[in-house]
């Protein structure tokens, strides 16, 4: 029968820390610099994960609403908007998925992650996708202006396209947290992990 514990004898062990516990809990807003790198990395994973979702959707259809033309096969009609709609869905998932995670493979590398609430938990699929769509609202134009500007460099319309995104990129220069607007329309908070 064993007795009592002798002095210096060694503790149990404790359960290894969950992915959420790596969040302390006054955890430090992530630095614009490290945002945007993440950025430009998801950007990547994002173009890839489109075009695989593309060559479905155009194994799927079966070569239908393709109009030979000039300089090549180019949707139209039904099939484009539907395919529009297709991709703005598997991005969503895509990232409402990977922030209700807490992080996305990009936040991974660069050591972020999404937080909400003081208990800094991973964002509920509510936020995450109120996140999703915060981010396309504002984000979305500005990324159609800058293409349409590339093109037409004058074009006034496509110079107030971009306000939007810088409003709720620049949004992060002013707050304490460095929270975008769409971060505040989720009630998340990117912040580094430890």
């Amino acid at each position: 029968m064993p007795g009592p514990r002798a002095a210096g004898a060694a503790l149990p062990r404790e359960k290894p820390a969950s992915p959420a516990s790596s969040v302390p809990l006054f955890p430090k807003p992530a630095p614009l610099w490290r945002r945007f790198a993440a950025m430009v990395y998801e950007a990547l994973i994002a173009a890839a994960l489109l075009l695989v979702a593309g060559i479905i959707f155009q194994l799927l259809l079966n070569g239908t609403g393709l109009a030979n033309g000039a300089p090549g096969w180019r949707l139209t009609g039904w099939p484009r908007f539907s395919f529009q709609i297709y991709l703005t869905c598997v991005l969503g998932g895509y990232f409402s998925w990977s922030w209700h995670r807490g992080q996305t493979l990009a936040m991974r590398t660069w050591k972020l992650r999404l937080v909400q609430g003081p208990l800094n938990r991973p964002p509920s699929w509510g936020a995450a996708a109120s996140r999703y769509i915060g981010a396309l609202l504002l984000l979305g134009p500005a990324l159609v202006g800058a293409v349409w500007l590339r093109e037409h460099p004058g074009s006034a319309l496509a110079w107030l396209a971009l306000l939007p995104g810088a409003a709720a990129l620049g949004f992060a220069v002013t707050n304490e947290a460095r929270s975008t607007l769409y971060d505040r329309i989720a009630q998340t908070r990117l912040v580094v992990m430890q």
